[in-house]
């Protein structure tokens, strides 16, 4: 990796656990688009900011031999002595995670702003910020904007200690992201070759009403225009990533889009390309564009539910027998060398029957050579679901403040999570491959959440 930014005054800081840290496997982690993309729009405006992730802690030579955030932020803080803001993007089952962080950078350089910003954030708002106002000075939620950008560099320029006001709200319409991308240049003098390279050339969702997911937070579904995705992408090959993932929602919702995008892409030294599709948005057309493209691709499906029932519960609107059939017909038909289907199946969606798992389970025993991703449905701080259960008295809206209390809580408690949890053994003992593609929330289960209890008060 290049030599690190000698007098930067930001660190970006994106924390995961320490067992995620340490785990094997994790020489195929992805610099950070998000951060990537704040650091883009920063050295715009001629501030200097370095990161702090699990692929800099892997590749940048001064994290060598670390095995701790503890230790990376350590070695962050006494290796960058010009640093005048610090900020952290809080996932809410690393909330926890984040506050240490932040108690730890309050004990080696108090000098330091503190920001905080994110998902976490943006679900909660300024009551977040009521709680934790010992840790963080500043609090950023929704987008990042060019305003939020101006004012981190005013901070820099001032190193105002005890910034005024004390929460931001990025505006949607200004996001950065619909302007620039993350500058990956920096990575061009890697000694090997980039694992994984994340790009995105949408923001929003295409199904805003989903009750599962955050995506709501930005916005509707806005694709940006065939120059600038192009750019992206073109951008993205000059650092020869060996994988290339589209993060996009939903890559194929827009077909014509979709075909001036890929056709129109090389994808020189791609091994591999990653995107995400709809049931419903899959068609031939977009399987034969990529049949004449150079790499492998791997396209994963959001299937959800089988159940016409649990699927209109799920994202407001109609899944169409007609879809699931097209999707079995690829499936099959496909050349498995060049394209690879996985499917995203959720359990333990509220209201789920006896008779939703059995549709379910029958349609995956009619998929071909497809990969089977299984989850239990987690309930999110911000999202549709969180609030339907708040308003029954099932959730304690307070339980996300609390940076000890469970990483993700089950949207289901009682008989129907035992249920759940029994059907989605049953589809792994059902689907023996599936198991290591399931294993990360393998380790959840038995290790540190769905516990029933957790799920309401």
């Amino acid at each position: 990796m290049p030599g690190p930014i000698q007098s930067p005054k930001i660190l970006l800081v994106a924390p995961t656990s320490n067992s995620l840290l340490q785990r094997e496997g994790r020489s195929t982690v992805a610099p950070h688009y998000g951060l990537n993309l704040i650091r883009a729009a920063l050295q715009n405006s001629e501030v200097d900011a370095t990161i702090l992730d699990e692929f800099s802690i892997q590749n940048n030579p001064i994290y060598e031999d670390t095995n701790s955030w503890e230790k990376a932020l350590t070695t962050a803080l006494s290796t960058y002595p010009s640093l005048r803001v610090i900020g952290f993007t809080v996932l809410t089952n690393f909330r926890k995670e984040v506050a240490n962080l932040s108690r730890l950078t309050r004990e080696i350089r108090s000098d330091l702003t503190i920001v905080w910003g994110g998902p976490h954030v943006t679900a909660l708002g300024p009551k977040l910020m009521e709680r934790y106002q010992d840790l963080c000075d500043l609090m950023v939620s929704g987008p990042t904007d060019n305003q939020i950008i101006k004012y981190l560099k005013e901070l820099v320029k001032t190193n105002h200690k005890e910034p005024t006001p004390l929460f931001l709200r990025g505006d949607l319409n200004k996001d950065i992201a619909h302007f620039i991308h993350p500058n990956y240049s920096s990575l061009q003098n890697l000694h090997h070759r980039i694992p994984r390279l994340i790009i995105r050339t949408s923001s929003g969702c295409p199904t805003p009403t989903c009750t599962f997911c955050s995506a709501m937070f930005e916005g509707p579904y806005s694709p940006k225009s065939i120059n600038q995705a192009s750019l992206q992408i073109r951008d993205a090959l000059t650092v020869n990533p060996v994988r290339l993932e589209f993060h996009d929602q939903d890559f194929f919702y827009n077909l014509n889009n979709f075909r001036s995008l890929v056709s129109g892409t090389t994808f020189e030294g791609v091994e591999t390309v990653y995107c995400h599709s709809g049931i419903e948005s899959l068609t031939h057309e977009h399987i034969q564009i990529i049949e004449k493209t150079k790499p492998k691709w791997e396209v994963f499906v959001g299937l959800e539910s089988a159940s016409e029932r649990i699927y209109r519960a799920l994202c407001k609107q109609r899944i169409g027998p007609q879809s699931l059939d097209r999707f079995i017909e690829h499936s099959s038909q496909v050349n498995n060398q060049k394209i690879r289907f996985g499917i995203f199946v959720l359990l333990g969606v509220p209201g789920e029957q006896e008779e939703d798992y059995k549709i379910t389970e029958g349609y995956l025993h009619r998929l071909e050579n497809v990969d089977l991703h299984i989850g239990l449905m987690k309930v999110f701080p911000g999202t549709i679901l969180e609030r339907q259960l708040i308003k029954k008295g099932n959730l304690d809206p307070e339980l996300w403040l609390d940076e000890n209390g469970p990483q993700v809580v089950s949207a289901v408690n009682g008989d129907a999570f035992v249920k759940a949890s029994e059907q989605w053994q049953h589809l792994l003992d059902a689907f023996p491959s599936s198991r290591e593609h399931n294993k990360i929330d393998q380790e959840l289960f038995h290790l540190n959440f769905f516990e029933p209890e957790n799920c309401g008060r």
